[in-house]
């Protein structure tokens, strides 16, 4: 098996022909990309997404047995990681309530956590948008609801994850989306759901959208 070998230069002018793999000054190795960080996976088809309806939905207070409106979940012999990449937010209104939204999780869901029931399946699509279909869908393993009853109690059995944003002031004019980018921080295996939801209710829509990736254990 040949070695990769680093060829410590500055990098300029135009090289052709076989060339060793560009080093820095301290060895390492060099190296830029054709394409964003996701495109390859959503072009072999490990990309989805999944969005609100147009009326939006209104955020829950996290409490025992809470009914989620925005809920992904990777059931049990899935045989895959979903690996979450964002979650878009926008609310339809000025009226807000000031607290944190975030993400809850609950593991073990099947098996020590009961099933969520009462449920409402959002659309899941491609990340690859394209081909002879009109409306696309895809097959994802991974499952997002926009209606999910699950019995949960706050930091027993469900745990609060990463904050994703957090209204600032009760009335605004200028309500821009909010991005989370979970850069790799979060994984859900099988067995596994994670939910938005707030510390304190919010009275008035949003408008969410998620994507993640999913892959082999």
């Amino acid at each position: 098996m040949p070695l990769i070998q680093g060829n410590i230069a500055v990098p300029t002018g135009t090289l052709t022909g076989v060339q060793n793999v560009l080093a820095g000054r301290s060895g390492e190795l060099l190296d830029t990309v054709l394409h964003t960080q996701f495109y390859t996976a959503t072009l072999n088809g490990k990309v989805f997404q999944a969005t609100t309806l147009v009326a939006g939905v209104t955020l829950p207070v996290q409490a025992g047995s809470f009914t989620g409106v925005f809920t992904i979940w990777n059931p049990l012999g899935s045989g895959v990681n979903v690996e979450l990449i964002r979650i878009s937010h926008a609310f339809t209104t000025v009226t807000e309530v000031v607290g944190p939204i975030a993400l809850y999780i609950q593991t073990s869901v099947g098996a020590a956590n009961a099933l969520p029931t009462s449920l409402t399946a959002l659309t899941t699509r491609p990340g690859l948008w394209g081909g002879a279909s009109i409306n696309p869908t895809a097959l994802a393993q991974a499952a997002v609801y926009s209606a999910a009853t699950f019995t949960d109690t706050v930091g027993t059995n469900m745990f609060q994850g990463p904050i994703l944003f957090g209204p600032s002031a009760a009335l605004s004019t200028a309500n821009q989306p909010c991005v989370y980018d979970f850069n790799g921080n979060t994984l859900l295996g099988p067995g596994v759901l994670a939910t938005v939801a707030c510390f304190a209710a919010q009275t008035q829509t949003s408008s969410l959208s998620m994507h993640w990736a999913e892959w082999p254990q």
